[in-house]
């Protein structure tokens, strides 16, 4: 689980990998095991994921913390689907997705 502070509060964010189809190699997983236990979030990654996020128009953001929690989850994500790509397991056929749960308090 990794505990993040945002605007006015913490954000919560649990994680899991699940395969997106049969036989995923050892290799495939080992990667995205190791790349979502170190990932760090550079303030950069962290700023372009909040403006990719809050220009959509179907989302509705309710706090500027639930924005910030949720950029800071999809750049993780972005770092295990980087990892893998390097690794010759490209995102255009995932084999594995990060998961995970949010939960924010502010």
């Amino acid at each position: 689980m990794d505990t993040v502070s945002v605007a006015d509060g913490v954000c919560d964010v649990s994680w899991w990998l699940s395969p997106l189809a049969d036989g995923v190699p050892n290799d495939a997983w080992r990667i995205a095991e190791e790349r979502l236990a170190a990932a760090e979030v550079s303030q950069s990654r962290w700023d372009e994921w909040r403006t990719i996020l809050e220009s959509d128009p179907d989302i509705g953001w309710t706090s500027e913390g639930l924005l910030q929690g949720h950029a800071y989850r999809e750049a993780v994500r972005a770092e295990v689907r980087a990892a893998l790509e390097e690794a010759g397991y490209p995102d255009t056929n995932r084999v594995i997705e990060v998961y995970s749960d949010i939960s924010c308090s502010e």
